[in-house]
């Protein structure tokens, strides 16, 4: 009976041994191989913007609700890209989560900064960014001067849309958004509850569509192609406007989960997986032939 349980302990003590072994194993690969492959996973923002031979994407900092915008060359890997730290970025919600609304137009990144901050306001929470004025991201840096930035700083056209949507509908948790320099002029788009409103911004004043019908349960976004502006829903539907026009937009997977990758050199546009973009030792170009 006792050599039985003799037995029993070196047995278990062995099987102990060699959890310790593979948890050690474990910690050492996390600690350190995984660093360096976990740093060059990244998550961009709803579209990456391809211009003059050059992409634009952001990627949101989970932590610090800061954007990152990285800017490089589509035939080099994407790691090789500048990034710099965006003044404006998001809260990243679980529930109806709102993807990052941002877009490029004349050297500026325009977007609605949606960070948690005490000093922001809706009213001012549509940004005009001058890509001549940010920095290199540093990880190492308080981001509340960031935060700041976002909330005070780029304000010059009021963000009016979202404050008279705020006013009219009681309750927004299935409000979504995105923005657009079309034609030169900036207009926001905003849907809630199955309802859209294109609002346009001309020589400082903001008009309103009328309300149209559109379904959705998720993010909405829009581009432009052919003096058209496109609108695709968390369905795979594309629809043009004015009109709403229903177009075959060849989404096989949630939407969600795609990139809108805008080629403005050669005014084509694609839905990408956005998981394909982590493997930041391929190109923009590289990428974008996997989909052809």
């Amino acid at each position: 009976m006792v050599k039985n349980k003799y037995i029993t302990a070196l047995k278990f003590l062995f099987a102990s041994l060699r959890l310790c072994v593979k948890t050690i194993a474990i910690f050492i690969f996390l600690q350190i191989i995984s660093p360096s492959f976990l740093s060059a996973q990244v998550k961009f923002e709803r579209r990456v913007i391809i211009e003059q031979d050059s992409f634009y994407a952001v990627e949101i900092n989970r932590a610090t609700q800061i954007g990152k915008l990285y800017i490089g060359n589509i035939r080099q890997p994407i790691d090789s890209a500048m990034v710099y730290a965006l003044p404006a970025g998001a809260r990243q919600r679980n529930l109806n989560p709102q993807p990052f609304a941002w877009t490029l137009h004349n050297d500026s990144i325009y977007c609605i900064n949606a960070t948690e901050y005490a000093m922001n306001s809706h009213v001012n929470s549509l940004k005009a960014i001058p890509l001549k004025n940010l920095l290199p991201y540093d990880s190492t840096e308080n981001p509340t001067k960031l935060l700041m930035q976002a909330a005070l700083a780029n304000c010059r056209i009021k963000n009016m849309p979202l404050m008279e949507t705020y006013k009219k509908y009681t309750y927004v948790d299935d409000m979504y958004y995105d923005i657009l320099l079309f034609k030169g002029a900036v207009h926001e788009l905003i849907a809630v509850k199955d309802e859209l409103t294109v609002w346009h911004y001309s020589n400082g004043v903001w008009t309103s569509s009328d309300i149209l019908p559109l379904r959705f349960t998720g993010p909405i976004s829009v581009f432009a192609l052919d003096d058209e502006m496109h609108i695709l829903n968390d369905r795979g539907d594309e629809l043009t406007y004015p009109g709403l026009k229903y177009l075959l937009s060849g989404i096989t997977a949630e939407p969600t989960d795609m990139l809108l990758v805008e080629d403005r050199d050669n005014n084509t546009y694609a839905f990408v997986p956005a998981a394909w973009f982590s493997d930041t030792e391929l190109t923009v170009k590289e990428i974008l032939k996997k989909t052809k």
